[in-house]
């Protein structure tokens, strides 16, 4: 159950024992059709994951769902989620809030450059560092 690594601000419980994380769709280039297994033509791609920023008790890690790290425009915008992190002395890493770019890598004045958002809605200071200058 992947919801244990999530801290429980960014976890939804209802009346019938159901949880749910409240991130946003953590794989934004995919369409309805293709995030279900049942209606899937392609396998989804091992995720690109970059080395975790550790400092203190928080870390931050950076994730490419789609497993291409598109860094340089134009080429073809896939997503980027920065999942942050504090260290629970006593149940380990946990994710404390999720920024998901729904299109990546961020292009200034592109209408699609700025479509995110946070699973917490309300980062922190240093959180809102990894939001572009442009989408302020």
């Amino acid at each position: 159950m992947l919801l244990i690594f999530f801290d429980e601000s960014l976890v939804k419980k209802d009346g019938n024992k159901n949880t749910t994380c409240q991130a946003r769709y953590r794989f934004p280039y995919l369409d309805d059709e293709s995030l279900s297994p049942s209606t899937r033509s392609e396998a989804i791609p091992k995720a690109l994951i970059e080395t975790p920023i550790v400092s203190g008790d928080t870390a931050k890690v950076v994730v490419y769902p789609n497993g291409q790290k598109n860094d340089k425009p134009p080429s073809m915008p896939f997503g980027r989620n920065i999942f942050y992190l504090k260290r629970d002395p006593m149940r380990g890493w946990r994710i404390t809030n999720v920024l998901i770019h729904d299109y990546w890598p961020d292009i200034p004045n592109d209408p699609h450059s700025c479509e995110y958002g946070f699973a917490n809605r309300a980062p922190t200071p240093e959180q809102e560092k990894d939001v572009p200058k442009h989408c302020k």
